[in-house]
Formats: structure tokens, C-alpha cells, sequence
């Protein structure tokens, strides 16, 4: 088992057992936006990543939180928060905050977790605020349900069409979070989704949020680029 503190709290990894991986493909040659991942993947090995010493906001490391319905965006912030585990929550129709303090090796760091709501055109601003904002995005998707990567990978897609012109302090951390680990009905392929991260320099994991499982190892990442 391995802990964290998160202001007096505790969050326990709970060791899993390893479950059977699908083997469909994730990234046909055909692609329409490989080529444009590729040229932003370039451009991401080129330009810098956030530092911790050039933060927004009195320090605050913004993580805005990416995905579709249900894949546990929420969950995973309360479960940060409020070291709880809510099993039935209501779909993120407003910007969803969260702040929590952690402290790792002696050090504080304050996060705060971000999901937006759905993209329109009255939030096109507000939307932009986030993104200029952001220090590290989190791409959520739950791999007991087929396409669920797909939805967040086109959230990639969208995120390098319409803001990465915003990331001018530097390019933030990008990571893909597959959660529900503790499932054992999988359909989305680990290997493949990680090779897919891999060669384009993005930042994968897989976590359960219900018992805590892998959040350990997503925040020490995070982390260790603050220091």
C-alpha cells in the first residue's frame, strides 16, 4: 500500500489484479488529424513545459479535467478533496472548481481542479480563460466502455485546433487517464493507448478512483514537474 498526504488526509493505493486488455485499434494511418498531431507533438518536444516557478494565481497549479460523461472527472475530484468516493453524481452542467493543498517531500503545492462545461458559443471566452490558464489538462475516459479514448482523444484534437495558439508561457502537461481499473469488463486497450501516448511525448495512466489505485503515481508525476 502507499499514501499521500493530502491535508490530514490520507489517500490509500489499493493494489488490483491485472485484467485481459482488448486489442482494437487506436490510431489508423487514415486518421484525418495524425498529421496535425504529429506537427503539435513536434512543437510540444520543442517548447517548454509549465514551471513551478512560473505559476498563475498566487501559486495555484490549474488542472483543467477533460472527458466524457461519466468517466469519472468528478468522482476524481472529490475523491482528492474530500478523500470520498460519490458513486452517483449529477453530469457537470456549470464550470466544476475544486482547490486542495498537497504536500509531498516537505513541500506545499495548491491545485486547483477545473471541469468545464460543455463548449457554446456564450462560453467561447470563458473557455479561453481556462485553457490560457492551464498548467496541466487531464484527458479522461473510462475503459470498460468502447470509444471512450476515442471521445477524449477528439478532446485533444480540439484542444490543439482552437487554443493551443494560447499556450504561450509554454505548453501544459497533457495527460491521458484511463479510470475504472477496478472493473473487470475492459474495452479499451492499454497498450495500444500507450503507445499512442508514447510517440506523441503525452503523459498516460491508468487509475481507479473508487479505491484510490494509480492516483498516487499521477500526482507524483505532476508534481515532480513543479519542482
Amino acid at each position: 500500500l502507499h499514501s499521500i498526504s493530502l491535508d490530514n488526509t490520507v489517500l490509500i493505493q489499493k493494489p488490483i489484479p491485472k485484467r485481459e486488455e482488448d486489442s482494437s485499434p487506436i490510431d489508423p494511418p487514415s486518421h484525418p488529424m495524425k498529421k496535425k498531431i504529429k506537427c503539435f507533438s513536434d512543437t510540444y518536444l520543442h517548447r517548454p513545459l509549465f514551471s513551478g516557478k512560473d505559476l498563475t494565481n498566487e501559486g495555484i497549479i490549474n488542472v483543467l479535467i477533460l472527458g466524457g460523461k461519466g468517466v469519472g472527472k468528478s468522482a476524481f475530484m472529490l475523491k482528492l478533496t474530500k478523500n470520498y468516493f460519490e458513486k452517483y453524481y449529477i453530469p457537470t452542467v456549470m464550470t466544476e472548481t475544486r482547490h486542495k493543498r498537497i504536500t509531498f517531500n516537505g513541500k506545499q503545492y495548491n491545485f486547483r481542479f477545473i471541469i468545464p462545461p460543455l463548449i457554446s458559443e456564450k462560453r467561447k471566452e470563458e473557455y479561453n480563460t481556462l485553457f490560457e490558464n492551464a498548467k496541466v489538462i487531464f484527458l479522461f475516459y473510462d475503459i470498460t466502455v468502447q470509444g471512450s479514448f476515442e471521445e477524449a482523444k477528439n478532446m485533444l484534437y480540439s484542444t490543439i485546433d482552437n487554443y493551443s495558439h494560447l499556450f504561450t508561457d509554454g505548453i501544459p502537461l497533457i495527460a491521458f487517464i484511463g479510470n475504472k481499473i477496478d472493473l473487470p469488463n475492459r474495452k479499451e486497450s492499454k497498450a495500444d493507448i500507450e503507445s499512442f501516448c508514447s510517440s506523441n511525448q503525452f503523459r498516460f495512466f491508468e487509475i481507479s478512483v473508487k479505491t484510490g489505485n494509480g492516483v498516487l503515481s499521477l500526482l507524483n508525476t505532476i508534481i515532480a514537474k513543479c519542482e
